[in-house]
């Protein structure tokens, strides 16, 4: 796993066979930074990305940052089709479908109230 920060970004990323882990690693940092008063928006995605330290690029990066421009205007975190579908792949515990959920815009994301 690789932390990464730039601007007001902050990158997590995981090699593919983490699988849902990536959506409790994501939950527990927005619970974290919900409880130092902090809303937080963002986009899981499955894709090319180099990341080494704090040097981070690739279309991983682009489309997450489309992602969450474009449709997280809300405090979410959006999870891409593709990430979904690996997560459906690798995931050995069947709730972590229960722990997302489908918003208004037919996008998947977060649901927070499962990892507080």
């Amino acid at each position: 796993m690789q932390f990464g920060a730039f601007s007001d970004h902050f990158v997590y990323s995981l090699p593919v066979g983490f699988g849902p882990r990536i959506v409790t690693t994501a939950s527990k940092l927005i619970v974290d930074l919900l409880r130092m008063g902090w809303l937080t928006r963002g986009a899981i995605v499955l894709g090319p990305l180099h990341h080494k330290d704090n040097v981070i690029f690739g279309p991983a990066l682009l489309e997450a940052v489309e992602m969450e421009a474009r449709h997280s205007i809300y405090p979410r975190v959006l999870i891409s089709d593709a990430a979904l579908a690996e997560i459906d792949e690798w995931d050995d515990e069947p709730s972590t479908r229960t722990k997302l959920g489908i918003n208004t815009a037919d996008l998947w994301s977060i649901h927070l109230r499962f990892f507080s």
